[in-house]
């Protein structure tokens, strides 16, 4: 179960995990979270990027050069999670995030992030989303979330993070290999099925 609040050691393992799939210019984001410089939430936005930096929209779901959205699906807001991301651009596509505690007001985003304490809603999530191009990233602390396109979480003291490509391909999304190769799981898929 991920911790509310982790240890340093745990920043330290999410700080690991967002080294190994930073790029240059994130790497020092990435090195202040190894020293313990950043929060929980800072670290798991930072996670989300880095993500974003090897997944492949459909051109219908993601207009170029239109925002990328990222909905924090969560009971109590998570500024943390938002400015760690504020200003930032993946493969030409600006960032924004917003903010909501129910499924309702999720509107049209390409990333939902549920985190633990909106774990009830998780299930609905998937369900709103099905067949749409959104990568749903879940905790794995979650009741679910191994439906979530991405599950993370810590396992034996290490951040870990499994990869559903039921999910990820059901939305038109396209996943590297690259990311895939760091995943302690990789569950389904057509193109895993095709090895």
């Amino acid at each position: 179960m991920v911790p509310r609040f982790p240890s340093a050691v745990h920043l330290t393992l999410i700080a690991t995990l967002v080294l190994a799939l930073a790029g240059p210019g994130t790497r020092a984001s990435a090195a202040a979270a190894a020293a313990g410089g950043l929060r929980e939430y800072e670290a798991k936005a930072i996670f989300v990027y880095n993500v974003l930096k090897f997944v492949e929209f459909p051109s219908a779901g993601l207009a170029p050069s239109a925002p990328l959205t990222v909905v924090v699906l969560s009971a109590a807001p998570l500024p943390e999670f938002s400015a760690a991301l504020s200003g930032k651009t993946v493969k030409g596509h600006p960032i924004v995030v917003q903010g909501h505690a129910t499924l309702e007001k999720l509107g049209a985003p390409q990333v939902v992030f549920i985190a633990a304490d909106a774990s009830k809603q998780l299930r609905d999530v998937i369900k709103a989303m099905q067949g749409q191009p959104v990568l749903t990233v879940a905790e794995q602390a979650t009741d679910g979330a191994d439906l979530a396109g991405i599950a993370m979480g810590i396992s034996d003291t290490r951040l870990t993070f499994e990869v559903n490509l039921d999910a990820t391909e059901t939305a038109g999304l396209q996943v590297s290999s690259g990311l895939l190769s760091l995943a302690k799981t990789v569950r389904g898929g057509k193109r895993r099925a095709e090895r």
